[in-house]
């Protein structure tokens, strides 16, 4: 591995030497950074995207589980972990399939995942587990994406120690989704990409290439690094040095268009399956004020690198990164700070510009903005490695102490989500109800579910539901019938039909459980089925009751 300093190099502005005490604390830090990512991995809510991630790895898909059990017959809610869960008829073949549906996610985290459920099963906490070995993997392609960018272990050393502890890659590396891997093949990848231009061999470019297929079938937002390193190639080979076409920019053109060209039979699914991405991804064209989508990004950048919001303080935070990189372009060499700076903006401005111009809300999902955080933690490293460098200056000192802040904040925040069950990254707004409402149904003797919509957030749901817990799907509202023998009765989520449906069935409605952190539309979760006392008179007194009282009626008289 390439440690050498060559003069005019980034690594002689930095300190020469890694002490003792940085071992030994990034040592600790490391621990710690295993330590989060492994902890509670069963406790922590599974929402909805993980449930469609088992959903999918096992071979299943929504509108199957839709089909098969929205019929209004009472099930368990292991007949609902079924769909989420390897079974002998479903094949490889089968989860392929279930992933060339949903063309819009790239099949490589997910066919990991049915490979891992073999050998793990399907419990929230395995399912997990591949996510945070991915996430400990990253730990030496950071290392070595630092050494080969600044030319200096001190640096490396410093990028290991705040990347092991940053809240982000902790929170991915603890969720059942692609994006720990992602991360693993944006470090990896661009470390490749230094090395190839560095040793200039064909086996390094094609180390590269895989690293960049890896990186598309994990992940399509991929494409946005790729063009990150397209860009930095031109920029160095064809500006910087006023080539018109080096052996550099030939073989990145092979090695990344052979990466490509592997991918083409999942780019002619998208094709074909173009009019179904447009509906499931229609949520990232909602219209959103350009205010909001400062704030969301102001705190992005807060809840990324120190995990919680700073509130007023998130400017300081911002203003911090911006210093970064304004250090990193004025004491460095165009071949260190282009790379950074195209790995921040490429990303960033390609999920912006679309958000300002046409309206969206793609820059609000963090995830999708992984390699532009990369980026700044590159550029925070450099800022903070300098400090560390023996100085009787005052302004060391005051980067130490910036640097040590960090350090304890993004610890007492890591701890904080290691003991919570719900953390930003769930979308609180769709899954914090999860826990007190599947808390109110379990404690029942005897406890019917009822929901007609929103088949994902049920596969999620019932993983937090006791065995003796019974559902009625409903797909067929106008026929629907309350299951007899069970008490108390719920609906959860009911949409304004089936309500309306109930109501003129006789029974009456009462809110349980309201959200308060959903949408007002979304926010009456449980409600809970009642009898009139009229109706419990009729059914006491079946001889005057009304021809058109529901048959099933009777069972909810004990309600009152």
């Amino acid at each position: 591995m390439h440690t050498t300093e060559t003069p005019g190099s980034v690594g002689q502005l930095l300190s020469p030497k890694v002490s003792t005490w940085l071992r030994y604390a990034v040592i600790v830090l490391l621990v710690a950074g295993v330590f989060f990512r492994f902890v509670n991995l069963s406790q922590k809510v599974y929402w909805t995207d993980e449930a469609l991630t088992s959903l999918r790895s096992s071979g299943h898909t929504k509108v199957e589980f839709v089909e098969e059990q929205f019929t209004g017959a009472v099930i368990s809610p292991e007949t609902v972990m079924r769909y989420q869960s390897l079974e002998p008829e479903n094949g490889w073949g089968h989860t392929l399939a279930a992933l060339m549906g949903n063309a819009e996610h790239t099949p490589l985290y997910f066919l990991g995942v049915r490979g891992w459920m073999e050998w793990f099963g399907s419990g929230s906490g395995a399912v997990r587990g591949l996510s945070a070995v991915f996430g400990v993997l990253a730990f030496p392609c950071v290392f070595w994406l630092a050494l080969e960018l600044f030319q200096s272990r001190v640096a490396a050393w410093v990028s290991l120690g705040l990347f092991a502890i940053t809240p982000l890659h902790i929170l991915y590396a603890q969720e059942a989704r692609p994006y720990s891997l992602w991360t693993l093949c944006i470090v990896l990848s661009s470390a490749a990409l230094l090395r190839a231009m560095r040793v200039r061999s064909w086996q390094s470019w094609s180390i590269y290439g895989l690293s960049v297929a890896l990186g598309l079938y994990t992940q399509l937002l991929f494409a946005l690094v790729a063009i990150a390193h397209a860009l930095y190639i031109l920029g160095v080979e064809q500006i910087l040095q006023k080539r018109r076409l080096t052996d550099t920019a030939r073989a990145y053109a092979l090695s990344a268009g052979g990466a490509l060209l592997s991918l083409s039979p999942w780019i002619v699914l998208l094709v074909v399956r173009a009019d179904r991405i447009r509906v499931t991804t229609a949520s990232l064209k909602e219209v959103t004020s350009l205010d909001h989508l400062i704030n969301r990004w102001f705190l992005g950048l807060s809840r990324s690198l120190v995990g919680i919001d700073l509130a007023a303080a998130n400017l300081l935070l911002v203003l911090l990164v911006v210093w970064a990189l304004v250090v990193l372009c004025r004491q460095t060499v165009p071949r260190c700070w282009l790379l950074v700076l195209l790995l921040v903006a490429v990303p960033f401005l390609g999920l912006a510009l679309p958000d300002v111009l046409l309206g969206g809300g793609r820059t609000i999902r963090i995830r999708y903005l992984i390699p532009s955080y990369v980026g700044l933690q590159l550029a925070l490293v450099y800022l903070l490695t300098r400090a560390l460098a023996p100085s009787n200056r005052w302004q060391p000192w005051l980067w130490r102490g910036v640097l040590g802040a960090m350090v304890a904040i993004a610890l007492s925040s890591n701890l904080d989500s290691a003991n919570s069950d719900l953390w930003w990254n769930k979308s609180v707004s769709r899954s914090a109800y999860y826990l007190p409402v599947a808390e109110m149904i379990n404690r029942e003797a005897k406890p019917l579910v009822i929901a007609d919509r929103h088949p994902s957030a049920i596969l999620a749901f019932n993983r937090r539901l006791d065995s003796h817990v019974r559902l009625q799907l409903v797909g067929d509202r106008d026929r629907f019938q309350v299951a007899r023998g069970y008490k108390p009765v719920f609906l959860l989520n009911p949409s304004e039909k089936l309500r309306t449906v109930l109501e003129r069935q006789g029974y009456r409605l009462k809110v349980v459980y309201r959200d308060p952190h959903a949408p007002d539309a979304e926010a009456d979760r449980l409600w809970r089925v009642q009898r009139p006392a009229k109706a419990q008179t009729l059914q006491q007194k079946p001889a005057s009751a009304p021809a058109n009282l529901p048959r099933n009626a009777e069972v909810l008289s004990e309600e009152g």
